[in-house]
This record gives structure tokens, sequence and C-alpha cells, in this order.
């Protein structure tokens, strides 16, 4: 193998598959790329056997092969490399020399046929699932659900995003939950075949892989789902992973249908409020307490274990239809993570029914987007 490129290109390709390689695995050849030149075209392959990513790119060829080599030392030695140089990368018997205008690099490389294969073929086992969406849309649905996937192992069915169609066919919902706040955006989708599949979950370390592939492109991108696994295809990078065998639950169940207290406010305002506040509290959950009446809402916090601390701030709502006065508590972090995942400019709507029941929470300028948080039942109730 025989090829020239630049610095630039081949380190963004490597960061895209990269973090799937781990440094130390118990199959060794697992910590290695696989690269495979074909005239100008060049596929580097990654897998930790549950998700498989092939990335390529265009380079100057000049001898087809296909070798493994170690994936952090190769990716640490690319990036330590002189900036705006041609690398020389070329395989010499049972080694990779690296080769810019005043660096020599030298690696031991591994024969290809070690390394586990990539098929993106179809599993005729199964009905597949063929579907198409925008890339920045994924990206930006994702990043605004995954602080609710479950990272508990005893609820496995829950460590990851639940994919599932409409019952009109029309839209795709997008879901995580851990059990305490859950997270559904909805959009619609472009069909090419088939949408009997009642779901799929898709692992969380997959999901940041997705994150981080489509966060930089911008494109249309397919969506392959049959049987235990799902593809995912853009131009230059194919993803395939495992899905969780499990059984995701009722969501739609868990989703409050008569909460009619609502209030709405500034995003920002809310979030700023509940970091400066949540700050004396010591407990785990860093409780903040919501008192709202009818224009105003009052968060509280202390801690006798801080020395007696406490601190409250009031704030202006926007809008209110809370005739009286209500209290609620929540576990800081929850209601956090959710506001973080929501346009900050944007003004969110809260929706009630009483202190001791789920609320919702939805940006007033879409009902695309779903989020739920338990609140904190104090035990005297």
């Amino acid at each position: 193998m025989r090829f020239q490129t630049d610095k630039k290109s081949l380190l963004s390709l490597l960061s895209k598959v990269l973090s799937v390689v781990e440094k130390q695995h118990i199959i060794s050849i697992l910590s290695n790329l696989r690269f495979d030149l074909q005239g100008d075209n060049l596929e580097i392959s990654a897998t930790d056997m549950d998700i498989h990513i092939v990335a390529s790119m265009n380079v100057i060829g000049n001898v087809d092969g296909s070798l493994a080599i170690a994936a952090h030392t190769l990716f640490d030695i690319i990036k330590r490399l002189p900036d705006n140089n041609d690398i020389m990368f070329e395989q010499k018997n049972n080694s990779v020399v690296i080769d810019t205008q005043n660096t020599k690099c030298s690696l031991a490389c591994f024969p290809s046929n070690e390394f586990p294969t990539f098929s993106n073929k179809s599993d005729n086992t199964y009905d597949e699932c063929v579907f198409y969406l925008n890339s920045k849309i994924v990206s930006e649905i994702l990043k605004g659900i995954k602080y609710a996937i479950s990272i508990e192992a005893v609820r496995y069915y829950l460590n990851g995003v639940f994919i599932n169609f409409s019952q009109d066919q029309s839209m795709l919902h997008f879901t995580a939950t851990d059990g305490h706040r859950l997270a559904s955006i909805q959009t619609k989708y472009s069909l090419h075949s088939g949408s009997n599949i009642e779901g799929a979950i898709i692992p969380h370390k997959t999901i940041g892989e997705l994150i981080k592939i489509l966060d930089s492109i911008d494109e249309e991108i397919l969506f392959r789902i049959s049987g235990n696994r799902i593809i995912v295809e853009t131009e230059k990078i194919k993803i395939l992973s495992k899905l969780i065998d499990g059984k995701f639950p009722n969501y739609e169940q868990s989703i409050p249908r008569h909460n009619k207290k609502i209030i709405e406010i500034n995003n920002k305002k809310l979030k700023d409020a509940i970091f400066l506040v949540s700050t004396v509290s010591t407990d785990k959950a860093k409780t903040v307490n919501f008192q709202i009446n009818k224009n105003q809402m009052k968060l509280s916090s202390a801690s006798m274990a801080n020395g007696g601390a406490s601190a409250e701030q009031d704030l202006e709502l926007e809008y209110s239809n809370i005739t009286e006065s209500m209290e609620i508590s929540f576990n800081s972090k929850y209601v956090l993570d959710t506001l973080s995942a929501m346009n900050a400019k944007d003004s969110i709507r809260i929706l009630f029914n009483s202190k001791e029941t789920a609320v919702l929470i939805q940006e007033v300028k879409s009902n695309l987007a779903t989020h739920l948080v338990m609140p904190i039942v104090s035990n005297n109730n």
C-alpha cells in the first residue's frame, strides 16, 4: 500500500472513527484500524464488535493494498506532525512508514484479514425498514434528548434512544428516558420502503458516534433497520450498530394529558436562577423548590448541613393561568439538563397538574418536542 494525502484530511477522517476503538481490547486486532486502498479511494474501518464504522476519503493512490495499524498510536503521530505538510503513507513488509518533509515514523502493521469485515447487505431473515432524514435534523434531535438516556445496567433497555413511527406513519419519534425524566422529539421523514417495525433501541455509544459524525455534515442520510441492527449511511461514512435487544416501555402512557396549570418563562432566566439557588444545597438531588403564584414564581433552596445556608430568587412569568398558589420541588440537575437541551433564547411552557405528578416542559414556539420531569415527593405527603 502506498498513498499521499494531507494532514488535515487524514486527521479529520481518523477522528471520526477513533472513539470506537478501545486502547486495550481483549481481542488485540480491535485496537487497530483497517486501511483499504483501491485506486484513489481510501477506506478506514474501526469496530468494537457492537459498532462498526467505515469512513472514506480521496487520496493520491500509488499502490493498492489493505492492512491494520494501531489506532491511537497512529492518531497521536498524525496529530503531532507539522501542519500544511503532505504525508506519504507506505507499507514496507510488516511496517508502515509515515513520511513528511522533515519527519519520518515507522509503525508495525498487521494482516487485514484478521480484522472483522463490514457488510451493509440486507439480512433477508427480517423485514427491513428504510428511510431518509437530514443529518442536521438528526443531530439536533439526538443532542436534544441524549441527556435522558439511562446509564443503569439493570434496566438495559433504557440505555439508548428508542425510535418508532407514529400510528399514521407520518412522523418519526425519537425518545429517551431514565425513569426520572423523559425526552421525546418527532420529525417528518422520507420513507423508502417498509414501515412495519415496532421500533428500535439505538445504544448510547452509537448515539454519541452519530452526533459526532452527523453534526459536521449537511446531507440526506439513509437509515436501514433490519433485525437486531441499524445501518446509517452518509456520502462518505457508513455506521453499522447492534440494537439493544429489549422492549422499550410504552412511553406514551407516561406523558400526562391533563396538565392544565400552565406558566411560560424565558429559558435562560429560569436556568440561571436554578443554577444560583441550587448552589447552597448539599443534598444529593440539590433540591429546588418552586412556589408559583399568579404572575410570579419564587425559587428557593436551603441546607441545614451547610450552616443553614439558603437562597431564593423571584422571577416574573410571561404567562400564567394559575389562580391559586402551588408549590413543587425538583432535582435541580434534572430540570437543568432539560432546559440545557432546549433553545436558551426561547420561552418555555411548563404544564403542571399537582406537586406529586410529572410536569411537561415544551418550547412555546414548537410542539414537536416533549420533555417530562418527575418532581420530588416528600415522604410526609
